[in-house]
């Protein structure tokens, strides 16, 4: 449930007006109940495999998994963050072509 407290509340559920498809598609359950770590492996599981099977990767963008171009650019930020720690000011996240 979600909304708008001056408007009231609204059931937007997993696939209301709030859910992007990407991760919409790896959701079994209804909004009432939690997802644990085994269903998010399964669900990963599932997707690499469907990809794999299919022969063909999607778009970084795209992906209902991490990619190794989020990887990177998740290494990228904490890289940024150790220079930051180092320099005690802000420092430029510089993104690999990867």
């Amino acid at each position: 449930m979600g909304g708008h407290w001056e408007e009231g509340w609204e059931d937007t559920g997993k696939s209301g007006a709030w859910t992007h498809s990407v991760p919409a598609r790896s959701w079994d359950y209804p909004a009432a109940y939690r997802e644990g770590f085994a269903d998010t492996f399964t669900q990963l599981v599932a997707h690499v495999y469907g990809a794999v099977a299919a022969g063909e990767a999607p778009s970084p963008a795209d992906a209902a998994y991490p990619t190794f171009h989020a990887g990177v650019a998740a290494l990228c930020v904490q890289a940024a963050a150790l220079a930051s720690g180092r320099s005690t000011r802000w420092e430029e996240v510089v993104y690999a072509d990867a």
